[in-house]
């Protein structure tokens, strides 16, 4: 004959106290389950809102940036159009003989350049820059030699760096890419002309 399992024994009823407390919590729990989903769903709202608000600051910090550029546009392509011509006359400099009427002429224009359109347009750098390229340049007519010749390109080499700072700076605004320095070790150019950083 097989074994019998003995009678389970009978459960102890739940106190008063205990039912009370388990009726609370099975009253409460639907709506502390809508409470915390609500929470929930607040907090979700929120933070795209958030995001929302950071992507559109920064998307309206983008327009402003190109507006800015957009209404700066013929100002930077007149610029760059004379500092395309500043450089043109400048190489120029580097092989018409000062004998000549070419020279003078190329002279007169890069003076005209220096004393009214870069006045307007360049910085003080770019101003400097060209200033030295004449001094450079009357040294050189005064006394045509190499070592001269040498001096002028290596001061217009220069004035070619700082242009093209002046134009990165203008059309992004950053340096980002240049491959001259303003601080620290001079830029050295193929002639061994050392462009020292501008002073103040």
């Amino acid at each position: 004959m097989a074994k019998s399992e003995p009678p389970a024994e009978p459960r102890q009823p739940l106190s008063p106290k205990t039912q009370a407390i388990l009726a609370l919590v099975q009253g409460l729990l639907p709506a502390m389950t809508a409470i915390i989903g609500g929470l929930w769903v607040a907090f979700t709202y929120i933070e795209n809102q958030h995001k929302a608000q950071v992507q559109n600051e920064i998307q309206a910090g983008r327009e402003a940036i190109a507006r800015s550029v957009e209404a700066r546009k013929p100002f930077l392509t007149k610029k760059h159009e004379l500092y395309f011509e500043t450089m043109r006359l400048a190489g120029l400099l580097t092989y018409v003989h000062p004998s000549t009427p070419q020279w003078t002429d190329t002279v007169s224009r890069f003076l005209g350049l220096r004393y009214s359109d870069m006045q307007m347009v360049g910085n003080a750098s770019t101003r400097a820059r060209m200033r030295m390229v004449l001094f450079k340049v009357y040294d050189f007519q005064a006394n045509p030699t190499e070592d001269a010749g040498w001096k002028l390109r290596g001061a217009i080499e220069c004035l070619a760096d700082e242009l093209r700072r002046s134009l990165a700076l203008d059309w992004t605004g950053s340096l980002e890419g240049d491959q001259t320095t303003r601080t620290g070790a001079p830029t050295v150019h193929d002639v061994g002309h050392r462009c020292e950083p501008e002073a103040g």
